[in-house]
């Protein structure tokens, strides 16, 4: 399988044949068939394989009693995105044959996208166990094929662009996501710690945050923008009108 990942990283999938492989192990073509049926078998393999060893090097998606989804995302994804630039084998062979939908590929294509929905229910059961009591069940698996797409992104830009940073962005989805869950008084109360406007304002008019119901967003996007700028009370009318 050694011999296979190196092949497809040099010659893609499309370019590997199993006499090269063989060529390539050192093994004779009757060993490669005595476990694989053929070359499409033996990629579906490199990947699971690929995938399971991956999967220790990188943080678990665990609760613990301090753990939040902002920084169980920064954590866990902070992570797993900084491995993506290396191209992990099960995730270059898993983009090579990801749009491939002919006959050639379709035992590989299988593992690969059953890699991904064996990620995407490990982050929906983290998020289920996080989500506050108001959120739906079904958002867990929605935010969580939200976090799987944006790794799917995180993978190309790790090859397209040269200088690969991808802590900021993680940084923006696991904000993005907690503002969106959270109620908008607890993100208010956060913003505050480090917004003395708003700090000064909450603690002067602590029954602002009545005026904001539970999983009503609207002003989230106001709140955030020119906040420095604004007097306390122009504050105020954006936040409850």
């Amino acid at each position: 399988m050694a011999a296979a990942s190196e092949l497809a990283r040099e010659r893609g999938v499309a370019g590997a044949t199993i006499a090269q492989v063989c060529q390539r192990s050192g093994l004779p073509v009757s060993s490669v068939y005595w476990h694989f049926e053929d070359k499409d078998h033996l990629f579906a393999e490199v990947i699971r394989t690929s995938f399971a060893r991956w999967l220790v090097t990188v943080p678990r998606w665990e609760v613990t009693a301090d753990t939040t989804i902002e920084e169980g995302l920064r954590r866990v994804l902070g992570q797993s995105s900084r491995t993506f630039s290396d191209m992990p084998a099960f995730l270059r062979i898993g983009m090579q044959v990801l749009l491939d939908t002919g006959e050639q590929n379709v035992k590989t294509r299988e593992a690969y996208l059953q890699v991904r929905e064996q990620v995407g229910h490990m982050i929906a059961a983290w998020m289920g166990d996080l989500l506050p009591s108001h959120v739906g069940a079904r958002t867990a698996e929605d935010l969580a094929g939200l976090v799987v797409a944006f790794s799917d992104g995180m993978v190309v830009g790790s090859q397209v662009y040269p200088s690969w940073e991808p802590d900021e962005y993680v940084v923006l989805l696991a904000g993005t996501i907690a503002s969106a869950i959270e109620s908008p008084a607890l993100v208010l109360r956060r913003r505050a710690e480090t917004t003395p406007t708003l700090r000064s304002l909450l603690h002067s008019e602590p029954q602002l945050e009545a005026h904001l119901p539970v999983g009503d967003l609207t002003v989230l996007p106001e709140v955030s923008a020119d906040l420095g700028h604004l007097e306390p009370v122009q504050v105020a009318k954006r936040l409850v009108r």
